[in-house]
């Protein structure tokens, strides 16, 4: 069995100790929006209309993000949901990372069966005129009645 070949960077990079602490997104929706803004964490929460202890926990680092909170801010500070929900993920995975990180240094990469190994070598097989934009016949008119 051959080894899996990878091309991509980040997959080549060994994950060594970091540098500084994960960013929580509390502490970014604190710097980047609140501060500038001059708001409290109080009028923040009477805006968004959620309790205080929400807006208190997140800003404080100790509550995630949800997809509802995450619409709510969204709306809030002309962002979009996924800005704020990508932030928690990139939080969560650093912070797995860092504690699992004796773990990852003692797992091997798959071995890739040879079988495969001519799968990931051969060009595409993709049709070059597939990714040509398609021009689709007007639409039929129908009787409805």
């Amino acid at each position: 069995m051959q080894e899996i070949g990878r091309d991509d960077d980040r997959a080549r990079q060994e994950y060594g100790p970091r540098q500084f602490a994960p960013i929580h997104p509390g502490q970014i929706l604190s710097l980047e929006y609140m501060e500038p803004s001059g708001l409290t964490q109080s009028h923040l929460a009477r805006d968004l209309k959620l309790p205080f202890r929400r807006v208190h926990e997140i800003v404080n680092g100790k509550r995630a993000i949800s997809a509802e909170t995450a619409f709510i801010l969204a709306k809030y500070f002309g962002t979009e949901p996924q800005y704020w929900l990508d932030l928690q993920a990139h939080y969560a995975l650093a912070c797995a990372r860092d504690g699992i990180q004796g773990h990852l240094a003692t797992i091997r990469p798959m071995a890739m069966p040879d079988s495969w190994a001519t799968f990931f070598e051969r060009p595409s097989t993709v049709p070059a005129d597939f990714l040509t934009e398609r021009q689709d016949p007007p639409p039929q008119s129908q009787d409805l009645f």
